[in-house]
């Protein structure tokens, strides 16, 4: 049995704290290391911050979960040519409606 979300967030509340191109590679550990390779330029699609943001130890509506899978989709797309993709997943998402992981 599934417990009771003590916060669930929706397509709305998620919006607050969401970076989107490149202000999404501005900062953090992923872009130092980036920094010092040769040959490697980040292209940033979405990033969340903050615990009450879509994906940080939050209960997710579908709907919300839908939503940000098509903007990282959609920005793939126009990124063009890559050879790459970073997803630094928070374990402790879950989406409303959608089978529990455990691992």
């Amino acid at each position: 049995m599934r417990p009771a979300p003590s916060v669930q967030t929706t397509h709305r509340l998620g919006e607050r704290g969401i970076l989107y191109g490149q202000e999404a590679v501005t900062e953090g550990g992923y872009r130092a290391v980036a920094d010092k390779e040769k040959n490697v330029h980040p292209v940033g699609i979405l990033r969340t911050r903050g615990a009450r943001t879509i994906g940080m130890g939050s209960w997710l509506t579908t709907q919300a979960f839908d939503a940000t899978a098509d903007r990282i989709t959609e920005g793939l797309g126009k990124a063009g040519k890559i050879d790459g993709v970073l997803l630094a997943l928070h374990g402790a998402m879950a989406v409303d409606k959608a089978p529990l992981q455990s691992g």
